[in-house]
């Protein structure tokens, strides 16, 4: 600006013009000039379009350019375990003679891993996932056959899965002294003499509560009243000392109609102290069983390469009764003599005695209940809360005989090896997506433009420009000339408003008409008065 105010004043400029010039050095300095000087013209109107494309062009460089995640989709295929594979429980039962024993250390593996998930704590038990990263299957809460969310963020691989559990709905808890003299509290026990466990409906069958086939003390027993018929368990036409048939499962029963299918019930029994110095306090209830088919749509999260997030983590999105068909829901795991009574004889005895922890977990999943005295009180829970929570235990239990000693290698792989299958999934990997703006681009190239012309413009005018720098502010300049006569009360007022009162006259550096020593001056002088200076080229 300073460049071209000087060439201007070589050429004669008003006093206004050249004010602007000297004064719209900066941003806020052409702003306050125009508004000091009241000269809103083209000029004022140039120096501030200039010079906001400054700023505006720092700001397009900084917005020009925006980054987002987006999605990338993939087709993909996802293995998961058939949770309707057959039981482990069925190699492990063995009859002969009058000796009945089960795979000790099978179950001693088995015992461990049920004991870790049932004593962890709350905040993992609410979890989607294990303690391993598998995901767990939430208990379905309608019967409308639409999607029902859960409340759980979504990952970047999405499928859907076709997955079982066992439900109980349990009536009226019966609390009562006098059930500690009952018979029914000794009178089930497994026919195990039978070889193919051929069962009566309608009778309870299982383990009595305090004592197993192996008189080992226990606090609670499980009881049911009604099993698949033996004729399902013959391989050949034959009865086998023990029936060894995988297909013990109710997908055995999948596509037979016009069979009888009765409800089946359980019987839970427990006995507990209210207190340390109490007497023994009994339970009972009875609890309806089905087996429910649900499809889930599971989400699985893959952190990025390098980052220290965990592995992955599936969580199920949302559920609906399943669309396929399967057995009656009469039909359990449980309906298989083979696989109940093992349950029923170990299941109760992975702790046994009286501080058993899957009592605590009956009593609070939280293990709130769990006290130094060895009681779990079970005075305050209802029907609806015991049938979900004995659910759980059973199903755990289920579970880890299907899969064994393959669900704590969870996220890692590999825990799918038996029974799996294979469905088709979407995923999504988020790619680092950079966007272009238009209009900041070309804002940008504009103000990068302007002023790399103004900067030239500079160079050109310096070019021009023959005579001395003399411009400092610009009022001081003719206010100190001795070649200008200015009014006498210019000396009691500041230079803006001098300038102010004189920006229409024209001023020129050049050749004044006053001679010293035969020499024309040479100074600022009104232009009427001066004569360009002639500089003599080389």
């Amino acid at each position: 600006m300073s460049e071209a105010a000087r060439l201007r004043l070589e050429r004669g400029a008003t006093i206004g013009s050249l004010e602007q010039l000297m004064g719209s050095r900066t941003v806020g300095g052409t702003v306050l000039t125009v508004f000091s000087l009241a000269s809103f013209n083209i000029l004022a109107a140039s120096l501030l379009i200039t010079w906001a494309l400054s700023p505006l062009g720092t700001q397009s460089l900084l917005r020009m350019m925006t980054s987002r995640l987006e999605p990338r989709l993939t087709a993909t295929n996802i293995t998961y375990f058939d949770n309707s594979a057959t039981s482990g429980l069925i190699g492990k039962n063995w009859v002969g003679g009058s000796n009945s024993y089960p795979r000790d250390a099978w179950f001693r593996s088995l015992t461990s891993l049920y004991i870790a998930l049932v004593t962890s704590s709350g905040g993992i038990k609410s979890e989607s996932v294990d303690l391993w990263g598998n995901a767990k299957v939430p208990f379905l809460r309608h019967n409308v056959p639409t999607w029902t969310k859960v409340s759980y963020d979504s990952g970047n691989t999405t499928f859907k899965i076709e997955l079982s559990y066992i439900r109980l709905v349990c009536g009226d808890v019966v609390k009562k002294p006098d059930l500690v003299n009952s018979t029914l509290l000794s009178s089930v026990a497994l026919e195990t003499s039978q070889p193919t466990f051929s069962l009566t409906n309608d009778t309870w069958h299982g383990y009595p509560l305090g004592t197993t086939k192996l008189n080992e003390m226990t606090t609670w027993s499980l009881a049911l009243d009604r099993f698949v018929d033996v004729i399902w368990t013959r391989v050949g036409g034959t009865v086998m000392e023990f029936a060894h048939r995988p297909e013990q499962r109710p997908m055995l029963l999948k596509n037979e109609t016009g069979i009888e299918v009765g409800p089946t019930t359980l019987r839970f029994e427990a006995i507990f102290t209210e207190d340390i110095s109490g007497p023994l306090a009994p339970l009972r209830a009875y609890c309806r069983v089905t087996e429910e088919y649900v499809e889930s749509l599971v989400n699985c999260l893959t952190p990025a390469a390098g980052t220290s997030a965990a592995a992955k983590t599936c969580r199920v999105m949302a559920q609906r009764p399943s669309q396929q068909q399967h057995a009656s829901e009469q039909i359990s795991h449980l309906s298989f003599p083979g696989v109940f009574n093992l349950i029923s004889q170990k299941l109760p005895l992975t702790i046994g005695g009286p501080a058993d922890m899957s009592l605590y977990h009956i009593h609070d999943p939280d293990l709130r209940g769990v006290e130094f005295d060895d009681t779990a009180n079970l005075t305050d829970i209802n029907a609806e809360a015991l049938g979900i929570r004995l659910s759980q235990l059973i199903n755990t239990y289920l579970t880890l005989t299907q899969v064994s000693s393959k669900i704590s290698r969870g996220s890692r792989g590999g825990a799918v090896t038996t029974s799996n299958l294979t469905v088709p999934a979407g995923a999504s990997t988020l790619v680092l997506r950079f966007d272009i703006s238009s209009s900041w681009a070309a804002l940008g190239l504009v103000s990068s433009l302007v002023l790399l012309c103004a900067g030239i413009l500079g160079v050109v005018c310096k070019h021009m420009a023959k005579g001395p720098d003399v411009l400092g502010y610009l009022s001081t300049v003719f206010r100190d000339s001795k070649f200008m006569d200015l009014p006498a009360s210019s000396g009691q007022i500041n230079s803006l408003e001098i300038s102010t009162q004189m920006k229409d006259r024209k001023i020129q550096y050049g050749v004044t008409k006053l001679i010293k020593h035969g020499q024309p001056l040479i100074g600022v002088g009104f232009q009427e008065d001066i004569e360009p200076v002639k500089y003599a080229t080389k």
